[in-house]
């Protein structure tokens, strides 16, 4: 039984470790979750409930590589001018990546956008700042101590591609839509987390990362479409012309596009294809580099 849960050098096994990660999250997360549910209606409008979850998330991050003698700076969090500017990139790659997935459905005359007659730029500047604790949020679940503990234990690609199939699994999906939209948003939030895991391999942070979601989801949200089937609010409202779904996105967004797929393919090859400088990741664990 000891073997279970230990290694040969008597260490806790990495999959305990990613296990013990939720765990920890989940005792520092449900009475949170309690004390928000019971506050007055009128006070929850302005608890910044993002902010706290982000919070939860990286205060079990930073119990977690505690307990192994470790800062945060080994997981990928290590604020300072280098982590600003790739954070900076990812987000400039999020935005072009969308910009282009956009594009791609307006040349096939899937939709257009109009602008919004009001003044919505608190709206906008609002939703970059929850669109930023989103990728802070998700990144450190699914790109930070879990997936780097699992790649201990099982690999690199295994690691990754079972993280990216958690990933797509954590977003629920409209039953009504049709089954072939389906396939093709499952297909691009787990070729999503792929991309997100590599890039966060090659930049040995996540920065780049999480940059690169909140560009994803602030542009799309600004565009005025869908971000994983929740309405949104942006400087343009899409008017579709009445094509389907799997070209336009429909209600969950420009991610259950197929035209995304194409995008998301292409960054995920230059992503295989990109070898960073030798220091980039000198402090992750080793074994065969993806592609």
């Amino acid at each position: 039984m000891n073997k279970v849960f230990h290694d040969p050098q008597r260490r806790l096994r990495n999959g305990w470790k990613a296990i013990g990660f939720f765990l920890v999250l989940a005792s520092l997360l449900t009475p949170l979750m309690v004390v928000l549910h019971h506050l007055p209606i009128a006070l929850q409008h302005w608890v910044p409930r993002v902010a706290l979850i982000d919070a939860c998330m990286l205060l079990a991050t930073w119990i977690c590589v505690r307990a192994e003698g470790q800062t945060l700076a080994s997981a990928g969090w290590d604020p300072g001018w280098t982590s600003g500017g790739q954070l900076l990139l990812g987000l400039a790659g999020g935005v072009g990546l969308l910009l282009l997935t956009a594009l791609l459905v307006w040349l096939g005359d899937g939709v257009h956008l109009v602008r919004v007659p009001v003044d919505t730029a608190w709206n906008v500047l609002r939703g970059a700042g929850v669109m930023l604790g989103v990728g802070v949020m998700e990144e450190l679940g699914y790109r930070g101590y879990p997936l780097q503990r699992a790649i201990r234990g099982m690999g690199v690609r295994r690691a990754m591609v079972l993280l990216a199939i958690l990933f797509c699994l954590s977003h629920p999906l409209d039953m009504a839509m049709s089954v072939g939209v389906m396939v093709v948003t499952m297909l691009n939030l787990f070729v999503f987390g792929l991309v997100e895991s590599l890039l966060w391999w090659r930049t040995g942070s996540l920065a780049a990362s999480i940059g690169m979601h909140m560009g994803w989801n602030w542009t799309q949200q600004t565009l005025g479409f869908g971000v994983s089937g929740i309405e949104s609010r942006g400087w343009w409202t899409p008017v579709f012309h009445g094509a389907p779904d799997w070209l336009t996105g429909g209600a969950f967004g420009l991610e259950a596009s197929i035209a995304a797929t194409l995008v998301l393919a292409l960054a995920l090859a230059a992503l295989i294809a990109w070898r960073p400088y030798a220091g980039a990741r000198a402090h992750l664990p080793s074994g065969a580099v993806p592609g």
